[in-house]
């Protein structure tokens, strides 16, 4: 074998060598970003999973809440409205009234969620099929939202109660709204017929359709609940904390 020759294969050998350590170093390098990727999802995971099981707390007294509304005082301010009941007191209609009137706005806990629905993170998701659950579960919570803000419109109440309520001056002039001056000793400061105030039929027709609202952001919460659950499940069943 001539000089030339063994130089060649020398050479070969030297550039194969190199490759290799190439191709080893990139491997090494491959898998420290894999392991790096994995740990940051797990990360971002545990986050989201406890952001979903405090949410779903949350839903769980908010739906209580929206059902003692709805099968508790709900149903008595209908009875009052057909009884013709004369000895109906103002701050027990208060109560009732606020129990489906003012119940809060909507707060789940997804801070972190939102942030990689956005697309911060969205990319560490190594399951097609989990970022899906959430592009559905935020349009669950858009959804639950809408509801919301229906619910905080009491436009319809509240001029219902200035048409039919006869304040004095100086309560007008003070800014009250109508639910803090049914409270306490306040109720006295009205001269009003409440009785015939609660039977007139607009006043019904305004209770039916806020319980009707009630049912339906019910509902829309019961299928947020649902799917935060199959997203707990998912995230058991393919993640380690």
């Amino acid at each position: 074998m001539g000089a030339g020759r063994k130089y060649l294969l020398y050479a070969i050998g030297e550039i194969l060598l190199v490759m290799v350590g190439i191709l080893l170093a990139l491997q090494v390098n491959n898998w420290n970003e894999v392991r790096t990727n994995t740990r940051k999802e797990n990360d971002l995971m545990r986050v989201i999973y406890k952001e979903l099981e405090n949410t779903d707390e949350y839903l769980t007294s908010r739906i209580e809440n929206l059902t003692e509304g709805i099968d508790k005082n709900g149903k008595e301010i209908l009875q009052y409205t057909k009884s013709g009941r004369k000895d109906v007191k103002i701050d027990s209609i208060s109560h009732h009234l606020i129990s489906i009137f003012y119940i809060g706005g909507f707060a789940p806990q997804a801070s972190k969620f939102q942030q990689v629905i956005g697309g911060e993170g969205l990319d560490l998701i190594s399951f097609d099929s989990l970022q899906i659950l959430f592009i559905q579960y935020q349009n669950h919570l858009e959804l639950a939202h809408n509801h919301d803000l229906k619910m905080q419109d009491r436009g319809e109440l509240e001029a219902f109660w200035n048409k039919h309520l006869v304040v004095h001056t100086i309560l007008r002039l003070a800014g009250h709204n109508w639910h803090d001056l049914f409270e306490g000793d306040s109720a006295s400061s009205f001269a009003i017929d409440l009785d015939a105030v609660i039977s007139k039929p607009e006043f019904e027709n305004i209770i039916v359709n806020r319980l009707m609202l009630l049912h339906s952001a019910r509902r829309r919460l019961f299928l947020v609940q649902r799917h935060i659950e199959t997203m707990l499940s998912f995230i058991d069943q393919h993640y380690k904390f």
